[in-house]
């Protein structure tokens, strides 16, 4: 059962712990370990945000599950720089802070960085406009019943807990609890979603290659002592490429990829056999 993030009094003392130690850690951490302050920052980001998702949707997943009960991709994306980006300006303003710059908050954020971010903020909005526009194309119920009984062989399992989402081809779950980390690299509609999808994992890898090496750069500029004035600049190679492995993801998701079926029986969603 889902409990409400007020209704709970363990829930809200670790939330205010949480939200106490960030600050605790980012002034007080000496220089000399200031990458671990880091560190210690981005898991309070990601710890913070798992405490949320378990007390609004009952998954510590939650914010990361989109809203047909699946992990989500371009959710994961916007989450990752997130966090990157908001523990990085926590700590350069510590950095400039000791390093006694009379405006510590003054750091260059690079347009870079935010068309980068404004690239997945867009696929993650898009990504529901093109379910909706699509939603009202039918299932053909032979071809879903067959995905669904390869998804239950791969997985082991009898019932996979996947339906047809609102009538349509695209494949849900009932619960967040059934959302699974393949989600990430499998499609998502009856034709296809047995199988892995090659945007999604080209988004991947890219993603997590781009966030790395940001990463390494941010995490030298850190130890050098500041004061740190600007944020590195991105490439404008890596950012056409994150562009390019979103559109890709998001051309993947427009064209339909299952057979036309019958009438569409939004009340009667097609289960797994």
């Amino acid at each position: 059962m889902t409990e409400s993030l007020y209704g709970s009094g363990w829930y809200g003392l670790l939330l205010i712990l949480l939200l106490m130690s960030m600050p605790s850690v980012v002034l007080l951490v000496p220089q000399e370990a200031i990458l671990w302050a880091w560190f210690a920052t981005m898991a309070l980001f990601v710890l913070l945000t798992a405490l949320i998702g378990r007390c609004v949707t009952g998954s510590w997943r939650g914010a990361l599950i989109s809203e047909r009960n699946r992990m989500s991709l371009s959710r994961i994306q916007v989450f990752v720089w997130t966090v990157l980006v908001l523990s990085g300006f926590l700590i350069a303003a510590s950095v400039n802070l000791r390093a006694g710059k009379p405006d510590p908050l003054g750091i260059d954020i690079p347009s870079e960085l935010w068309l980068l971010m404004g690239i997945g903020t867009t696929t993650l909005v898009a990504t529901p406009l093109i379910q909706n526009i699509k939603k009202d194309r039918q299932a053909d119920t032979d071809e879903a019943r067959g995905t669904f009984a390869l998804m239950s062989q791969q997985r082991d399992i009898g019932d996979v807990g996947a339906q047809v989402a609102d009538g349509g081809q695209a494949v849900a779950n009932p619960s967040p609890e059934e959302a699974r980390w393949s989600d990430l690299v499998t499609d998502e509609e009856v034709g296809n979603a047995a199988h892995l999808a090659m945007a999604r994992i080209q988004l991947f890898y890219i993603t997590l290659a781009v966030a790395l090496a940001y990463a390494s750069a941010l995490g030298i500029l850190f130890v050098s002592g500041g004061p740190i004035t600007a944020f590195p600049a991105l490439d404008n190679g890596l950012i056409a490429l994150v562009g390019i492995s979103n559109v890709g993801h998001l051309a993947s998701k427009a064209i339909p990829q299952g057979r036309p079926g019958g009438p569409v029986q939004s009340d009667a969603p097609l289960a797994s056999s």
